[in-house]
């Protein structure tokens, strides 16, 4: 008994739908950021997520009024940079690759800076400059955040605001 080929039905969808499967993942994955996002956080992060947020923030203005301050205590400064790091670290997937970048190149920028300025005594204040700038530009980002969050918040409150006044 010969068979043909057209004998066998088989059913290769099942595989068709895995392999779709599979390039949707390739593709999220190969997925590049645009070069500039108009992202606003209006993700509601949890309370502990907040608390966290603050508490990095109150280390950077510690460490930050201490660099400032043009103090020769190399702990101190890689301290500020360790905080900043930290933050943006938990900031940074709303912005585009423009500013991703830029952060990336001041972070490389201190590294250098503290490598080379922190086993000697006295640290030029060109370090101290350089992680206050980087400090700066960290504050402008998570301001960036905040306005999103803010106009949220403030938007309701204008809409709860008009409803009491109606009823």
């Amino acid at each position: 008994m010969k068979t043909n080929e057209e004998d066998y039905n088989f059913d290769f969808s099942e595989y068709e739908q895995e392999a779709k499967e599979e390039n949707n993942l390739e593709d999220i994955n190969n997925n590049t950021k645009p070069k500039i996002t108009g992202f606003r956080s209006k993700f509601s992060m949890g309370i502990s997520e907040l608390q966290s947020l603050a508490n990095i923030k109150d280390k950077i203005s510690e460490y930050g009024i201490k660099v400032a301050a043009r103090t020769d205590e190399v702990n101190d400064l890689w301290k500020l940079y360790g905080c900043l790091n930290e933050y943006w670290a938990r900031i940074h997937d709303i912005f585009g690759t423009v500013n991703i970048k830029e952060i990336e190149n001041i972070q490389v920028r201190s590294i250098k800076l503290l490598k080379k300025y922190g086993n000697k005594g006295k640290i030029p204040y060109i370090v101290h400059e350089y992680l206050l700038y980087y400090r700066d530009v960290i504050y402008k980002l998570s301001q960036r955040i905040n306005l999103g969050i803010e106009i949220t918040k403030n938007y309701r409150n204008k809409q709860e605001h008009e409803r009491r006044i109606t009823e």
